[in-house]
């Protein structure tokens, strides 16, 4: 006979948790600045849950509460902090998780003493903590490191989530990564010659050598974790984003707005630049133009965050002026340029029905993808460089009315 005191299905922990990836996926929207809901939410993700139970003795239940509190406890002041100063819309959005009355839930905020029994409390947690992403590279790549191609190695280590913690058990500080399946397939691709659809456990210790070169923090120790590519760890993405530059047609139209809107989504986590190619007007291949403006991006040099992410989009071609395999061949060829230079492309030419690699009749190189349409493109990006939650966080309004 099963047990009619059954648990419940979801602990307090997991709600919190739950609630914390949710807040770092918050939108911008209609004006309004997101970025201390989102830093609230990272926070939330570095508190251990201490208790749930009523509030304690001489503690003021708070307006429209029902004197409930979780008390959370933090290793470091300024993320109890950051919880704090937002602490009415975090307590709400933990109540929405939980279920019942929003307001019922109330926090008691505390930093974890050192004394108190916690694992982690007693040790000596690394002051230094960079908040950039890891495609800053060493004058000289060590020799055995196993990317060579400081291109390459740029592409890699600007998508690489990562952390800096302790070894519980001798208290030695470590870095752990952690990533997207594409970029785990990029590495595989990379080091063994295989796209697997993830690492394996022997490759991913391989690529710590990798990631070792890309530190800041020579000497320390690294190791994988399979943690969610929405959660970027020490990475700041308001304090470094990434710059976006999107090559589209002369005319704009309704797909460069939809593409500008879907990337929009990320607010200032993303920094877009738009280009235009030059009027297609009387030539033969539409391609040409496409092809033209990426060769001209290629030829020109970058520093870091001038372009670091390439999208070239187009919205479709008609059966009477297709893309042909010479100007496909060109895209390619700029493309593998542009990546070799530290920078990804991502190419988003037609709405389903038009393959460049298929055109050309190469497979995707590491660092190029092919989307389907322009706005997966552009949710691609968003998604992969920022945090997959944003893509659905926003109604998308379909097809325009407008015809």
């Amino acid at each position: 006979m099963g047990n009619e005191n059954t648990a419940p299905s979801y602990s307090i922990a997991s709600c919190v948790v739950e609630t914390g990836h949710r807040l770092v996926a918050t939108p911008d929207q209609d004006g309004v600045d997101s970025n201390a809901l989102r830093r609230a939410g990272r926070a939330l993700l570095t508190a251990e849950i201490a208790g749930f139970g009523p509030i304690g003795p001489g503690v003021e239940k708070k307006k429209n509460g029902q004197g409930l509190e979780i008390r959370l406890r933090f290793y470091d002041a300024d993320e109890l902090a950051h919880v704090d100063r937002m602490r009415d819309e975090v307590e709400e959005a933990v109540g929405l998780s939980i279920g019942g009355w929003p307001w019922a839930i109330q926090f008691a905020l505390d930093v974890i003493d050192a004394g108190g029994g916690w694992l982690g409390s007693g040790l000596e947690w690394p002051t230094v903590r960079p908040s950039r992403h890891l495609d800053f590279l060493p004058n000289l790549i060590d020799r055995r490191c196993l990317v060579q191609d400081r291109g390459l190695l740029q592409v890699l280590g600007r998508r690489l989530r990562y952390r800096i913690g302790v070894d519980h058990r001798w208290g030695e500080s470590d870095v752990f990564w952690w990533t997207t399946v594409q970029t785990e397939a990029w590495i595989a691709r990379t080091i063994v010659g295989n796209e697997h659809q993830s690492l394996d456990h022997v490759h991913r210790r391989q690529f710590n050598g990798v990631v070792q070169e890309l530190l800041p923090l020579p000497g320390t120790s690294v190791d994988p974790l399979r943690n969610s590519p929405d959660d970027w760890g020490f990475v700041d993405l308001v304090d470094d984003p990434i710059t976006i530059v999107s090559i589209g047609p002369a005319t704009g139209g309704q797909t460069a707005v939809d593409v500008r809107k879907r990337l929009g989504r990320a607010g200032d986590q993303l920094q877009t630049r738009t280009r235009r190619v030059t009027s297609e007007w009387g030539v033969d291949d539409p391609g040409v133009p496409y092809a033209d403006a990426l060769e001209t991006l290629a030829a020109e040099r970058h520093a870091r965050r001038e372009c670091d992410v390439v999208l070239l989009f187009r919205g479709g071609f008609s059966s009477s002026a297709p893309l042909t395999s010479a100007s496909s061949r060109r895209i390619l060829d700029a493309a593998q340029i542009l990546v070799s230079q530290g920078i990804e492309v991502v190419i988003a030419l037609g709405h389903g029905t038009t393959s460049v690699h298929g055109l050309a009749g190469r497979a995707p190189a590491v660092g190029v993808f092919e989307a389907i349409t322009p706005t997966a493109g552009a949710a691609w990006i968003v998604r992969e460089h920022v945090n997959n939650r944003l893509v659905s966080a926003v109604l998308d309004d379909g097809q325009p009315l407008d015809p």
